[in-house]
């Protein structure tokens, strides 16, 4: 499973898996088409799901294959803006650090 937390407002366009979002309000709830979302929801995606996201005019395909995040914007690039970050949880503390797209860590951008 791969923590995502969102950067931007966004709405959801399609989902084809279980994944789930806990938002601001502390509820976790199954993620639907049609939803909006708001900085700082987190959504659990789990192992081979998709979701579609829209936000700021460009969307974003975000992809879990065999826990690896994958994905695609679309869009003129020049005006694309990330709308999320990725978490990974590692070690038996089960600490979590910044990563990014793949799966690298972000030096000195740990949330623990």
């Amino acid at each position: 499973m791969k923590v995502i937390s969102l950067l931007a407002n966004c709405s959801v366009v399609s989902v084809d898996s279980n994944i789930l979002i806990k938002n601001s309000e502390g509820q976790t709830i199954k993620l639907e088409p049609g939803m909006e979302l708001h900085s700082g929801d987190i959504l659990l995606l789990p192992d081979d799901s998709n979701v579609e996201l829209h936000s700021n005019n460009q969307s974003v395909k975000i992809t879990n294959t065999d826990g690896f995040v994958q994905h695609v914007s679309t869009g003129d690039a020049a005006n694309n803006v990330a709308i999320y970050q990725q978490f990974s949880f590692d070690g038996p503390e089960q600490h979590h650090q910044t990563t990014d797209v793949q799966d690298n860590v972000i030096p000195d951008a740990s949330t623990d």
